[in-house]
């Protein structure tokens, strides 16, 4: 329930999101067929963690996140919080869009 778990996790989750479009964006440039692979609910735990660790010693190891939201103190809240929705949107709607482009080119061969 504390603010810097919620963003250790958040930002875990759309770094992966992040790297799944990109992957995804790569493979619809090259023209290729994607066929992905059944990934277990383990793989899946590992590349959380994997990503997770990196945004661990970012954010909270040592208090970190005190010293990345001290310049923002004093920033307008509503634009902050308009600034992290479209991001967060926008993550996820790249995410679904790329799965999209995917499903469409796989039907054609």
């Amino acid at each position: 329930k504390s603010p810097e778990y919620t963003a250790f996790f958040s930002i875990s989750v759309l770094t992966i999101c992040n790297l799944l479009s990109l992957l995804a964006f790569v493979r619809i440039a090259i023209g290729h067929p994607v066929n992905l692979p059944e990934i277990s609910k383990y793989k899946i735990g590992a590349i959380l963690v994997i990503f997770a660790i990196p945004q661990w010693f970012h954010l909270i190891y040592k208090k970190r996140y005190e010293n990345i939201i001290k310049p923002f103190k004093n920033n307008n809240k509503t634009k902050d919080m308009l600034i992290t929705w479209i991001y967060i949107l926008g993550t996820l709607g790249l995410l679904f869009l790329s799965m999209y482009i995917m499903m469409i080119q796989n039907r054609q061969y």
